[in-house]
Parts: C-alpha cells; structure tokens; sequence
C-alpha cells in the first residue's frame, strides 16, 4: 500500500475540500452519512422492543428507558462504532476508487505510449542514410550540402523519406531550384 499512498500524494496533495464537502474527525459535526447509519444502527439495537408493544400500547419495561438514557448519556461511544463502520466501508470505496482511477491512468499512458511507437519518426540520420545511397545526390556536392540543410525540418525530411527511390531526387531538384528562384 505504500505505492498506492505515494500516488495518492501525488494525485491529492494540493487538493482541499472546501464549503459543505470540508468535515474532519474533530470538527464535532458528524457529515449526513454517518449520520443515516447510526440512526439505523439504532434501530436495529432497539428492533427487539416492538416485541413488547402489543396493539399499539406499550408495557413498562425498564430495559428500554435505560437503554434510551444510555444512549442519551454515552452518545460519543456509539457515535465512534458507527464511524468505525462506516468508515472502514468508505474508506475501502475510497480506495476502489481510486484503484480505478490508477487503472485508468495507466491504460491511457499505455494508450499514449502505443500510439507513439506506432509513429515512426523518422531521424537525420536515416534521410542521410538514403541520401547517400543515391549516387545523383550524394556525387554533386552543392545538392548534397542543400539536400542536408533541407532535411533538418522534420516535414521537409518526412516527405523525402515517404517518397518512392525515383521520385526522391526529382522532387529534392524541385525544392534545390525553388530556393534558387526564391533569391531573384
């Protein structure tokens, strides 16, 4: 769990809960729901004393007013094993949730990840391969010097190398006698 701690510092560090969401254990105002399970809880603790109730009338039974006084009386301790309860299952909810959150986290960095590799950047050094294998390019030396500063841009040198082998020096002539005419 201490991975799981140290994302949650990451992801949560500098997050605050502020207006009607704030609620700390010692703020004394118990948040509405903990305050549904206990009065549930005591229900279920007094569920029993409707078996003495018959036909709408109550018998006197001291058991039910000293539990109702100890109840009154020790509010704290059944405030706190409500909590606990609630608590646990809240808190294994907060970390279902935030399991999702990390699986989500990692399908998109994988997703990310794939689609990168998938595109193929292509380098300098594999458009100065090709450039070299071509015998027209690399043999005149002004063309070979423009062919190297022409693909230092990534969309000049990804042109070049999606072209076919034929059409390559064709079209780097093109571009050679484009950057003269641009000149005049």
């Amino acid at each position: 769990m201490p991975e799981l701690e140290e994302k949650l510092d990451i992801m949560f560090g500098r997050i605050v809960a502020m207006g009607r969401d704030v609620w700390v254990p010692n703020s004394g105002v118990l948040p509405p729901e903990f305050r549904d399970v206990e009065e549930d809880a005591y229900e279920e603790e007094h569920q029993g004393d409707n078996a003495n109730t018959l036909h709408g009338h109550e018998f006197d039974n001291p058991s039910r007013t000293d539990l109702q006084r100890s109840h009154n009386t020790h509010p704290v301790i059944h405030k706190r094993k409500r909590i606990k309860r609630t608590n646990s299952g809240g808190r294994q909810l907060f970390i279902d949730h935030i399991k999702e959150l990390i699986n989500a986290a990692r399908s998109i960095s994988s997703a990310i990840s794939t689609a990168n590799a998938s595109q193929k950047c292509v380098t300098i050094m594999d458009a100065l391969e090709e450039i070299s294998h071509i015998p027209e390019i690399f043999d005149d030396l002004e063309f070979y010097d423009f062919a190297i500063d022409y693909i230092k841009d990534r969309n000049h040198r990804e042109t070049f190398m999606a072209l076919p082998t034929d059409r390559k020096v064709w079209w780097l002539r093109r571009r050679y006698h484009r950057s003269f005419s641009s000149l005049l």
